[in-house]
């Protein structure tokens, strides 16, 4: 999932909560999965968040969930409705435990490498920009003519 500046922006400032994005876009996904029996999903752990349980059961309000495991380095959940259940589970350094979440990190990487070289040509930005809070990037986000569009539509509140 790419979060453009403007829906993060609103996000955040109706819910308060960048973890609580994050983890919204991870329980979309799944919910687009037509068919999650017995799927074991992969996610990094989300700002420092031990106990996700009182979470998930706001995004799967119909669903049983059964904490398998919860602590500092993971938190694992087995998620049920009728007959389809999944398992999913909160590691730190997930990278290290799946290899398709090492894949989904490096991917993730380049899709953004992508979406920031776009920025940039869009913006008439010259130079290679991280789009972080860097003085490189500060210093060509104050020569930008916000004229022709909203701020917010471009720089991230949090």
């Amino acid at each position: 999932k790419v979060v453009c500046p403007y829906f993060f922006n609103e996000f955040v400032s109706k819910k308060g909560s960048k973890s609580l994005l994050n983890l919204s876009l991870f329980c979309k996904i799944i919910e687009e999965m037509k068919n999650y029996k017995n799927l074991k999903f992969f996610c990094g752990k989300i700002g420092g968040i031990t106990y996700y349980k009182y979470l998930l059961q706001y995004f799967f309000p119909e669903h049983e969930i059964k904490i398998l495991k919860e602590n500092i380095n993971c938190s694992i959940y087995k998620i049920a409705k009728d007959s389809q259940c999944f398992e999913i589970g909160f590691y730190k350094d997930v990278e290290n435990i799946s290899p398709s979440a090492s894949f989904s990190s490096i991917l993730g990487k380049y899709i953004r490498e992508i979406i920031m070289a776009s920025i940039r040509k869009s913006l008439k930005i010259e130079e290679p920009i991280s789009g972080y809070r860097d003085l490189k990037t500060k210093n060509s986000i104050k020569k930008i003519d916000f004229t022709r569009f909203k701020k917010n539509c471009v720089i991230r509140i949090s």
